[in-house]
């Protein structure tokens, strides 16, 4: 159990066929960015290019919970994972004297530089999220290439119940990955109504000064731009979801927010051809007539956009705030 940190790729030897597919269905859990470097099921070896960087386990140790994170394996988790039998030392998850894995001792990345947080994140299981968070792992650490967090990853594939746990364990919806994304973004392109709902939700109360169901964290920005100025009302628009549409709005996101080249949300829409989105933005008061700096007009793109759209008159009393 030392400290320096060490690389090494996953190298398991299985007995028999059987295993060696579950190993295989382990390495392929995400094909794209695990591929299969060998497989000689006759022999029974079995070799992924993990390029595992860990401190304060072995190897194998630290394959067996990247793996076991992939799969959801609660069981194994809860085997391998350090435990902290004295909170108090420690302080609650995301609070300001807990202690992260680093701090506690331990911490594992594969060579894309995802932990098992991330991962388990990823595939949806809420399970190992909550055995990881208990053993210390950083809500909020992020994979150094890209800056993407665990709460960022489940956003973007809908899983709520995930996104339920890390809240309540203290990561941060503020955070963004290097090209500015956030988990609303990642919520708003995917059209996770209830992950938005999720995120959105803790600003509602902790404005109202109720007690909060999740932890407290700082506030999600409804109008949170990415590095190219694009907000989440611009990537739920273009997605074509209507109810993320509609939740931003009355979250009081902007409705004529431009981005670099001057594309309000309605015009995401109106390129994407999505007329539910479209529907929404213009019975909250989005303009029509918006331009881009490049003479991007709706009536130009898409003529037939606006007699797709079936519209009640817009309400005046609604601003272009949306919500206000």
């Amino acid at each position: 159990m030392g400290s320096n940190r060490e690389q090494t790729p996953y190298l398991g030897r299985s007995r028999n066929p059987a295993s060696v597919r579950y190993d295989l269905e382990m390495c392929n859990h995400r094909p794209v960015r695990l591929p299969l470097a060998e497989a000689q099921i006759g022999v029974g070896i079995i070799a992924a290019p993990l390029g595992l960087r860990m401190s304060g386990m072995e190897s194998r140790t630290a394959e067996a919970i990247i793996l076991a994170a992939m799969s959801g394996d609660g069981d194994e988790l809860r085997r391998l994972l350090p435990t902290n039998e004295t909170p108090e030392e420690g302080g609650e998850p995301g609070s300001e004297e807990s202690t992260d894995a680093t701090a506690n001792g331990w911490s594992v990345t594969d060579v894309y530089g995802s932990g098992p947080l991330a991962l388990a994140a990823s595939g949806g299981h809420a399970n190992a999220v909550g055995l990881l968070l208990k053993a210390r792992a950083a809500p909020d650490e992020s994979n150094e290439r890209d800056g993407q967090t665990a709460l960022l990853l489940a956003a973007e594939n809908g899983h709520d119940e995930v996104v339920a746990a890390l809240l309540s364990g203290g990561a941060d919806p503020a955070t963004a990955a290097h090209d500015g994304t956030t988990a609303l973004h990642a919520a708003a392109r995917s059209g996770s109504e209830g992950v938005a709902r999720l995120l959105l939700q803790r600003k509602e109360e902790s404005e109202e000064g109720e007690e909060l169901e999740l932890s407290a964290a700082p506030a999600v920005s409804a109008d949170a731009v990415d590095a190219s100025g694009m907000t989440p009302l611009m990537a739920a628009a273009a997605a074509d979801s209507a109810a993320v549409c509609a939740l931003l709005c009355e979250a009081g996101a902007c409705l004529e927010a431009t981005d670099e080249n001057g594309w309000s949300p309605f015009l995401h829409a109106a390129a994407a051809n999505a007329v539910n989105a479209a529907a929404v933005l213009l019975q909250r008061g989005a303009s029509r007539d918006h331009q881009s700096f490049g003479g991007h007009a709706a009536e130009k793109m898409q003529p037939d956009l606006l007699g797709g759209v079936s519209l009640t008159a817009p309400d005046e009393s609604v601003s272009p705030r949306g919500g206000e």
